[in-house]
């Protein structure tokens, strides 16, 4: 209600005036409470934001039960001020380090209530993938709100909205991931755990998930840093989840040996792991049949050239497309016009190894992003490629996620210091050290060059293997390394012809 300020001069109009105030007065009286203080719409205000008391999450560890997890504002913290469906975002003015804040902003319309919000555009959408903080969780997926009808100067209490799941968990694994799942919807909550060691004290992992109730009850799988599940908890009885700590589970030992260990996987995502094939994928002209090459380091080189060769091997190809010109990309035509159309993954086709032969779509080609998360964002990145040369062939060697060193081998990450330095200054092997290295898991990417109609370059100079990412329809996406450099960004003519190395996705039996 605003305040009208006037001057009236007539008796009539002072009695009206007098008779409106005194109605005021007992109605005020009547309700045994202060007068609602109005605003305005544009008015700034400074609101006073108290975090949860009676209903904050509680931090309950095994050997220290009951003690407080204190929820405080941090600099920079945001609320969501809603009048009559308009929203206003309120910044932190003063009180950050304590759970009592002043935030300022201004108001969106005019009236007497409204509804404070907290994080800013809070959906339980967030919750469905989370990130490990140690004793707590993320302060931006506690969902916390109020709805306030007063003066706006008395400050507001907020209340906490979510529920919290906490595991206590011990043994010798490394932990990726735990999801936990609402058996009712089969809506999922992942909280990333980016390989946290188990030790024998108990190790406090807490899944912020939404309250309500859970009618089918739910399902707890932890993950171990190689994609494998280790243990379970599952409950088909409807669970209250209340706000703050609704669940403590019992602390769970989690044991397991080496040979548990899925072996020779590598994250190509957050949730996907995969194999290599064993070699390079090579094509007879004459029988027409797809084959892996029969070891990481072989490779055809320039007998290529001429497809009439007694063994019509060929282990480089155009952009496989959606077309009858260059199907699959075994051509020798320099037109790009003739590997336009949609990507045909070489997969596809049916593919032998010894005395196996895999059926069609049991492997797939990586994309961009895929080679870009196994070199450089999966946990210890870095450290898990090399130049090397393995029985005289130059070209790259990818270490798994899970990785035991042999013995009798050494390894040394990373690319040569100069491109006047060959492969073997960084790694050397003969052919039983790497042999014990592909029994661990590694895999080797020879460079093999590229070729352009008939003409054959750069072979054990540098390495050239396709992507599954089109650029256009004259370009796509290729993996480049040369002794001192590997790159994922880089994108050449699909006329030209490039090694391919295909994947298969692992699925946890």
């Amino acid at each position: 209600m605003k305040n009208i300020h006037t001057h009236l001069t007539t008796y009539t109009y002072f009695i009206v005036k007098y008779m409106i105030m005194l109605c005021i007065f007992i109605l005020g009286g009547c309700q045994h409470e202060e007068l609602i203080t109005a605003f305005e719409k544009g008015q700034q205000v400074t609101l006073r934001a108290n975090m949860p008391t009676s209903d904050a999450p509680q931090r309950i560890r095994p050997v220290d039960v009951g003690s407080r997890i204190d929820l405080l504002w941090v600099e920079n913290d945001e609320i969501e001020v809603i009048v009559d469906g308009q929203i206003a975002i309120f910044t932190l003015s003063s009180g950050a380090g304590t759970s009592q804040g002043e935030f300022t902003g201004t108001m969106p319309t005019e009236g007497t209530e409204y509804d404070v919000q907290y994080p800013v555009g809070y959906s339980d959408e967030l919750l469905k993938v989370q990130n490990y903080v140690e004793y707590a969780w993320e302060g931006h997926l506690m969902h916390m709100r109020t709805h306030t009808r007063g003066n706006i100067d008395q400050g507001f209490t907020l209340h906490a909205e979510n529920a919290i799941i906490t595991l206590n968990l011990t043994g010798n694994s490394l932990i990726s991931k735990i999801v936990v799942t609402n058996n009712t919807d089969q809506s999922k909550y992942t909280l990333l755990c980016s390989g946290i060691a188990l030790r024998s004290v108990p190790q406090e992992f807490n899944i912020v998930i939404p309250a309500g109730n859970w009618g089918r009850g739910f399902n707890v799988a932890v993950y171990d840093q190689y994609g494998a599940i280790i243990s379970t908890l599952n409950s088909d009885n409807a669970v209250q989840m209340t706000a703050g700590i609704a669940l403590e589970m019992p602390v769970a030992n989690i044991q397991y040996t080496e040979n548990q260990i899925p072996q020779g996987l590598f994250s190509i995502s957050r949730y996907t792991k995969v194999r290599f094939s064993p070699g390079n994928l090579q094509y007879n002209t004459i029988t027409r049949n797809w084959r892996f090459a029969a070891h990481a380091w072989e490779h055809v080189g320039a007998e290529q050239i001429n497809s009439s060769e007694p063994n019509g091997i060929i282990d480089l190809f155009g952009w496989s497309a959606e077309n009858s010109t260059a199907p699959w990309g075994v051509s020798f035509s320099t037109n790009e016009n003739d590997y336009n159309g949609n990507f045909i993954d070489w997969g596809k086709n049916a593919i032998q190894f010894g005395a196996t032969l895999f059926p069609a779509n049991t492997w797939y080609t990586l994309s961009k992003s895929e080679w870009d998360y196994l070199l450089n964002t999966r946990d210890y990145a870095n450290s898990k490629f090399g130049a090397a040369r393995i029985n005289g062939i130059n070209g790259y060697i990818l270490l798994p996620d899970y990785w035991v060193q042999p013995k009798e081998c050494t390894f040394k990450p990373g690319c040569a210091s100069s491109s006047k330095l060959p492969y073997q200054t960084v790694n050397n092997y003969t052919l039983s050290q790497w042999e014990a290295m592909e029994q661990a898991g590694a895999v080797f990417l020879p460079a093999v060059g590229y070729r352009h109609g008939t003409n054959i370059t750069d072979v054990d100079v540098s390495g050239r293997y396709w992507t599954s990412t089109a650029i256009n329809n004259d370009a796509a996406q290729v993996l480049v390394f040369r002794s001192n450099e590997i790159y994922t960004n880089l994108s050449y003519g699909r006329s030209y012809a490039r090694s391919i190395r295909l994947v298969q996705r692992f699925i946890e039996e």
